[in-house]
Order: C-alpha cells, then sequence, then structure tokens
C-alpha cells in the first residue's frame, strides 16, 4: 500500500495481481437496535496494476465473499462468481 500511496507502483509494481484476504468474523449472532444482522459482505480495494482481489468474512455458520476486478482484466466478473458459487454447492453434496 506505500507504493501506492506515494505514486510509485507505476515505477515500482507489485510483483503479484490477486490479492486474497481472510477476515473471521463473531461466531455469535449480532443484533443492532434488536435487528439482527444477517450477513456480512466484505469490501476491499482494488490497487493499481491489480487484477482481482477476493475477501472472504466468517459470520456465524456462513461465509461471505467480496470479489473486486480490473474491468479490463477480468470483463465477466459474474462468470467468475457462478464458478464460485457452483464449487461451493458441490462441496456441500459432498
Amino acid at each position: 500500500m506505500g507504493s501506492q500511496m506515494l505514486k510509485a507502483a507505476k515505477h515500482a509494481p507489485l510483483p503479484y495481481n490477486v490479492l486474497v484476504s481472510n477476515i473471521p468474523g463473531s461466531k455469535s449472532t449480532l443484533y443492532l437496535n434488536g435487528a439482527e444482522m444477517v450477513g456480512f459482505y466484505p469490501v476491499n480495494l482494488l490497487y493499481d496494476m491489480q487484477a482481482l482481489s477476493v475477501t472472504v468474512t466468517s459470520y456465524v455458520d456462513s461465509l461471505d465473499f467480496g470479489l473486486i476486478a480490473c474491468r479490463k482484466t477480468i470483463p465477466e466478473l459474474t462468470t467468475l462468481t457462478s464458478y464460485l458459487t457452483s464449487e461451493f454447492e458441490t462441496l456441500e453434496r459432498g
């Protein structure tokens, strides 16, 4: 992130173009003014020269995914998300 702030990314690009991160969430149900939180959807940043950022968060018994992509590099992000959904359904079936 330092190179992004110093505008040096164009001169010294990152050595990777895909970022995957995991943020553990609450294992118990959370409430705000009596309303139950039903999901915890992550948002991440896409830095210069990066193609894809995938962030996964857990909440109670679920995993929530946030995908952000460069439109020029990955124009059909919905295709990637459908593959991800399909593979998790396969894993659930065992």
